[in-house]
């Protein structure tokens, strides 16, 4: 039983295959217009059944009445002369007319005859008519006359006629319904579940995506509900794109203020937490140059009535070296604020090179160990610069050489000219600096991760850079710890200048 039911199943949906009907939208529709059209059949086949009975009953009616005048004029002639056989015959001779089912005669003088059907009942139709005879201006009753027709036959036929109509409406209404359904299927239902398809398989990368310019973007005239709806689709997929791609580019935005104002927040944590290390610093520099003077002083005061003057003179030198210190010191810091507020201007003028390293490498020997070795190699006679910002940072760059390489006798100055530039290389052979720490040592206040309990301020080799570049030239550096450190000036030489070799 179960093998039948779904092979029935199976059959029947093979059929609704075979007619397109594969939307229940559209079965529905014809369940509906079937339904619709049975009972529009049914109501018209039983009114035109009502309205042919009535019309065949008004047709017998009228019929009966002719023949019942007729045959009553006849029969009263009959029963005045009462003549029984030729009564007989008459009323046998009407019985047998398709009109007549039976007839009942009630005459005078208890004549009564009743031929053929005559029960009385709803599907028979009488009718009765009085006998009467004329002589000589007097007219005789001699009785009535009853037709009788049986309406079951031509009721049955009506009957018959309107059921073979019925059915035949009904087959009409089905292919009717069949038609419109298979229409509606192609027209409508095949381009709503295109639409519906489309609007189902639209994903979020779909929204992400500009939709095909096609006649849809176009409003039409000839357009139906259905062009309107497809429209519809696509006005969704660009307003979703433009809504995407405006919430992605605001999201960018919002992304990248996000991230700047990180960044602004990590640089101010950074800048007050290098101008504390800073202020600590420079605190620490000066306090340490000033603690010496004072020391030196305070010495000499004490004991001047039995220092010589050798050890008069070595202290001063170490007062001096302390004081030219704490003059550099601030010379870098006062420079350096002006730099970072971009108020400092270079006084150009002509700036004799060996001159200036020479002067800068005469006074440097007296405060530091190191023995500084100077090599000149096709050095300019003059080049364009200011003498008292070149001579800070050479001056940075020599103590800085001395400052971080203790156990080191010496320094090496080369200075060479190249290619319309001059070279000014000061190497070290010291601790060097940690590779992690190379690309940060030009930053303001940043200094190596091994230069614990040295002093200094983080801001000289910042400097440096940029006074440099105000002159056009760069600074680089060539490390390796606990080897040593190159540090590399390169200025311009400027138009027309001569050169020569001097070692």
């Amino acid at each position: 039983m179960a093998s039948f039911e779904i092979d029935g199943a199976g059959q029947k949906n093979r059929w609704v295959d075979k007619l397109g009907l594969t939307s229940r939208t559209t079965r529905r529709a014809l369940v509906w217009i079937i339904l619709i059209g049975f009972i529009g059949s049914f109501s018209l086949t039983g009114y035109q059944f009502f309205r042919d009975k009535a019309e065949r009953i008004a047709l017998l009616e009228d019929e009966i009445q002719a023949l019942g005048k007729v045959f009553a004029a006849g029969l009263a002639q009959s029963l005045w002369v009462l003549d029984i056989d030729q009564i007989e015959n008459q009323l046998k001779g009407v019985v047998e007319l398709p009109l007549v089912s039976g007839i009942i005669l009630d005459g005078e003088n208890k004549i009564q005859y009743q031929y053929g059907s005559t029960i009385k009942d709803e599907r028979q139709l009488q009718a009765s008519f009085p006998i009467a005879y004329q002589e000589l201006g007097e007219v005789f009753a001699l009785g009535e006359l009853i037709i009788v027709h049986d309406l079951e036959k031509d009721i049955d036929e009506i009957f018959s006629q309107q059921l073979i109509n019925f059915v035949g409406n009904t087959l009409v209404i089905l292919l009717i319904a069949l038609s419109v359904s298979l229409v509606f299927q192609v027209f409508v239902i095949q381009r709503l579940m295109g639409i519906i398809s489309e609007l189902n398989n639209i994903s979020a990368a779909d929204l992400r995506t500009l939709p095909e310019r096609d006649h849809l973007e176009d409003v039409s005239e000839d357009w139906d509900e259905l062009d309107a709806l497809a429209r519809s689709v696509y006005v969704l997929r660009q307003t979703g794109y433009e809504v995407l791609s405006e919430a992605d580019r605001k999201g960018a935005v919002m992304r990248n203020q996000n991230v700047e104002l990180y960044q602004a927040l990590e640089n101010e944590r950074k800048i007050r937490e290098q101008h504390r290390t800073f202020v600590t610093m420079v605190s620490h520099e000066f306090r340490t140059p000033l603690a010496v003077i004072d020391n030196i002083a305070q010495g000499v005061i004490r004991r001047q009535a039995t220092m010589s003057p050798e050890d008069i003179e070595k202290r001063m030198v170490k007062a001096r070296t302390a004081i030219n210190r704490l003059t550099s010191l601030m010379e870098s810091v006062l420079v350096s604020e002006r730099m970072e507020e971009g108020a400092i201007k270079l006084d150009i003028h002509k700036v004799e090179v060996k001159g200036l390293i020479e002067g800068i490498v005469e006074t440097q020997r007296r405060f530091v160990k190191h023995e500084l070795n100077c090599l000149y190699k096709e050095l300019p006679e003059e080049i364009d610069g200011d003498v008292q910002m070149l001579r800070l940072v050479l001056e940075n760059l020599i103590v800085n050489a001395c400052k971080y390489s203790p156990d080191a006798d010496r320094v090496d100055i080369e200075v060479w000219c190249e290619s319309d530039m001059v070279y000014i290389s000061i190497r070290d052979y010291g601790i060097g600096i940690p590779k992690k720490d190379r690309e940060r040592m030009f930053e303001r206040f940043f200094r190596a991760s091994n230069v614990t309990g040295i002093s200094g301020s983080g801001i000289g080799l910042n400097t440096a850079r940029n006074i440099i570049e105000l002159h056009g030239g760069k600074v680089s550096l060539d490390s390796q710890e606990n080897v040593g450190t190159i540090f590399t000036a390169s200025l311009p030489l400027g138009e027309d200048v001569d050169h020569h070799e001097t070692v």
